[in-house]
């Protein structure tokens, strides 16, 4: 092997698959362990092929496509340092189910089949370990989450213990006893007074309650990505909700247990942030679940540290002329415009627009419904008021028609221009999101006018709720946003998973540039300093004898 024993063992001990093995048995496999480098990309290994072996990505990438049983297309996992994947030995498959490439300058650690059979046997963290990332990857091929980002990797997806699913099934299951004895009983004596068809009725509802609950169950996720913590709930019909942190700022993770879930191995992971904590509730080994929580925080900083370290580099070269900066790549030209424009429906569109993209920014407004809400009652009034100028103006023969159609005529102006005031009243309220700040606008027609603005590095948590059976069929909710002591509130979007998303992803942005930005001002002044020095290094010299 070309890697160094040592190195390997590093890595080794920083990846939460072997917790708790001895340091003796750490070296022992690292020298089993086999080694392939490649210095082009390629494909590592196709469904179907033989699987005699599990992978570690020492360095480089990897990226892994899986089949999927939903019609929409998965996205690939990407694996990097101290990932591991190529499982099937573990679990005794005979072939690969998944297709396998490796990146540039990639080289992977090979485990045998043989040897991971033997670490199975020997450490039980290591089996609960395989087992807990085999049922995500089971749940990842069911699953498909729009917010996901392309470059977006689902490490862990867990739900509840099943101890939660049975604590929840105990009311429903009392209650189907309660109408199967009474029909019971109308059994043995036929003559009672017990009605059998409404008895049937409440066990049919209680079987449906039963269902229900079932459902529920599953709908609740806790996920790991390789970027944030997330923790997915549902509520059929009623509620909808996801609460996120990046992983980068998490300051620890915890596991609180009970007696019970001490002996049955499920509890609460709690992850901390600064300002909030993310719990996973009730999940099943949940020690397991900290380790891996711990491992991808300690490696985000490292990686963090790695570009830093680089983009040094690479300014200390460029001070000392040692290299160009690289040019950077001309923006694609962009399309003309094609096909003629339709200026009444695109006119139509642009005023009903939910969300908007408007030079660099995002603008969103409340759902239909709200407008439909505001304007209903004056609609409805207008249609009757129309029916009747059309009723009396044209086909009534009554001799005060003109008087009638004179009225409903003066009351169309009012009715109209009340549509119009709640129209723009619906549309005034708008919630803009800009490379920079999140703003909420609330602007009265004729009236006041409302703005709260936040920068978007100081957003602390978003979270966003779908709460009714409204909510939940036309896909509308709120979307909270605590900036220090305040909190935003974007009522009544449509899509809120989608807006939350958004926001999110600008709001890592904007930390992401504005990190870069001060990393690359203290990497200039200690360029400087470093050039001034070589370039007069000579004055720093003690004088020659």
């Amino acid at each position: 092997m070309a890697t160094n024993i040592r190195q390997c063992v590093d890595l080794l001990k920083k990846v939460h698959l072997f917790h708790g093995l001895s340091e003796e048995r750490l070296t022992t496999l690292a020298e089993k362990m086999g080694e392939l480098s490649y210095a082009e990309a390629q494909e590592l290994y196709a469904p179907g092929d033989k699987a005699d072996a599990m992978f570690l990505v020492l360095r480089g990438g990897v990226k892994v496509s899986r089949k999927t049983t939903r019609k929409a297309a998965l996205q690939p996992d990407h694996f990097t340092e101290g990932d591991y994947f190529g499982l099937e030995p573990a679990f005794k498959r005979p072939r690969r189910i998944a297709k396998a490439s490796v990146d540039a300058n990639t080289t992977l650690l090979v485990i045998q089949g043989a040897e991971i059979l033997e670490l199975i046997k020997e450490s039980p963290h290591f089996k609960t370990t395989l087992q807990l990332v085999e049922t995500s990857r089971r749940n990842i091929a069911r699953l498909f989450f729009r917010w996901l980002q392309p470059d977006e990797t689902i490490y862990l997806l867990l739900r509840k213990h099943y101890i939660v699913l049975y604590q929840m099934l105990l009311g429903p299951m009392f209650a189907l006893m309660v109408p199967f004895f009474f029909l019971f009983l109308w059994a043995l004596t036929p003559n009672s007074a017990f009605p059998p068809v409404a008895l049937a009725m409440t066990g049919f509802l209680d079987a449906l309650w039963f269902i229900w609950v079932v459902i529920d169950y599953g709908n609740d996720y806790y996920i790991i990505t390789n970027r944030r913590i997330i923790w997915v709930e549902k509520i059929i019909g009623l509620y909808d909700s996801r609460q996120e942190s990046p992983i980068s700022q998490m300051q620890s993770a915890s596991v609180e247990t009970g007696f019970l879930g001490r002996i049955l191995d499920y509890g609460d992971v709690v992850s901390r942030t600064f300002t909030s904590r993310i719990t996973f509730s009730n999940i099943e080994h949940p020690h397991q679940v900290q380790a891996m929580l711990d491992e991808y925080l300690n490696r985000s900083k490292i990686f963090q540290q790695r570009e830093e370290v680089e983009a040094m580099k690479q300014a200390i070269r460029i001070k000392l002329k040692l290299a160009e900066p690289p040019n950077p790549p001309a923006p694609p030209a962009a399309a003309p415009p094609g096909g003629k424009i339709n200026i009444p429906r695109l006119l139509i569109r642009e005023l009903f627009k939910l969300r908007a993209e408007e030079s660099g920014k995002i603008v969103y407004r409340k759902h239909w419904y709200i407008l439909i809400r505001q304007v209903g009652m004056v609609t409805a009034m207008l249609f009757l008021d129309l029916i009747g100028l059309f009723y009396f103006g044209i086909l009534s023969q009554i001799a005060n028609r003109g008087t009638v159609v004179v009225l409903l005529f003066t009351a169309f102006f009012p009715l109209a221009l009340w549509w119009i005031y709640q129209f723009a009243d619906w549309r005034n309220d708008r919630f803009e999101l800009t490379s920079e700040q999140i703003m909420d606008i609330d602007k009265k027609p004729l009236g006041t006018e409302q703005r709260k603005t936040a920068k978007l590095e100081d957003i602390l948590s978003i979270e966003f709720e779908r709460i009714g059976l409204l909510g939940y069929l036309l896909n509308f909710g709120t979307v909270y946003i605590k900036v220090g002591t305040t909190d935003f509130t974007f009522d009544e979007v449509h899509d809120p998973a989608s807006v939350q998303a958004e926001i999110e992803e600008w709001r890592n942005r904007r930390l992401i540039n504005k990190r870069n930005a001060e990393s690359a001002a203290e990497r200039e002044r200690m360029a400087n300093w470093i050039a001034a020095y070589h370039n007069n290094r000579g004055e720093f010299l003690p004088p020659e004898n």
